[in-house]
């Protein structure tokens, strides 16, 4: 049995496997977190497909909001954040649950000024302005039909404090 030294100056055995560990320091481990990190196109192709050109102007400040009647009573759902799902289940940002709603129904993803309505793979299909669409780019007025659910979009711009 041969001993050796390691490049620390430490007795090492041939017989017994050394492994290096690399420590390391904040820096490069959020960049490992970064890199792990499963890019929006990898969540599903079906919702950011083809909408990779971002507007590269100021993004206009403005308040989105779907309204709908659903029991009786006037709900708001505010587009809070640049990709909303809508279904029947808990997991969905807006959960409809109400008849022929699909459990991953619909997809609204805002960009800046845009904001799209994508059908989800549903069963009964999403319907704007009584047409039946797979994606369509919204404005303001238009009546969205998910199931028994209508919803009307609106965008308003916020006013200035």
């Amino acid at each position: 049995m041969a001993n050796d030294k390691n490049k620390n100056n430490e007795l090492v055995s041939e017989d017994e496997p050394t492994a290096e560990i690399e420590l390391l320091v904040p820096a490069q481990v959020s960049v490992l977190v970064e890199e792990q990190r499963p890019t929006r196109h990898e969540f599903d192709p079906r919702v950011f497909g083809r909408f990779d050109q971002r507007s590269t102007g100021e993004r206009v400040r403005a308040v989105q909001v779907l309204i709908g009647t659903v029991a009786g009573r006037e709900l708001r759902y505010p587009l809070f954040k640049d990709c909303l799902t809508i279904g029947r289940t808990r997991q969905n940002d807006i959960q409809l649950n109400a008849a022929n709603v699909s459990r991953r129904h619909a997809v609204v993803v805002t960009d800046g000024d845009a904001t799209r309505l994508i059908d989800w793979g549903s069963k009964n299909g999403v319907f704007v302005n009584a047409q039946r669409i797979t994606e369509h780019f919204l404005k303001t007025g238009d009546v969205i039909t998910i199931g028994i659910v209508k919803l009307r979009y609106e965008c308003r711009l916020k006013r200035k404090p």
